[in-house]
């Protein structure tokens, strides 16, 4: 099934790719695969982390890394964007 899926990978537009362990295991499937990166030259590559995209990077890939967004970042773009929102409740 795994020989399958790779077989169409040149068929897809972007892959993401979220750990190094992916990458080394993703190559290593792709090489058993006997498909070519250079047959994946026009996908989109987006690598979760800077750590992911040097691995990728290895393979000679140019993957996007995409800003996280999590609860702390968005608590701090509110406190900036809007300081008074963020100011203590006072206790009666």
């Amino acid at each position: 099934m795994l020989d399958i899926l790779f077989q169409r990978l040149p068929e897809v537009q972007c892959i993401v790719v979220v750990s190094p362990t992916a990458v080394s295991i993703g190559m290593q499937y792709l090489q058993q695969s006997g498909v070519l990166l250079a047959q994946l030259q026009h996908i989109q590559w987006i690598a979760v982390g800077k750590t992911t995209a040097d691995c990728l990077a290895e393979y000679g890939i140019d993957a996007l890394i995409p800003e996280v967004e999590t609860s702390v970042n968005s608590a701090i773009t509110e406190a900036d964007n809007n300081p008074a929102a963020m100011a203590p409740t006072p206790v009666n």
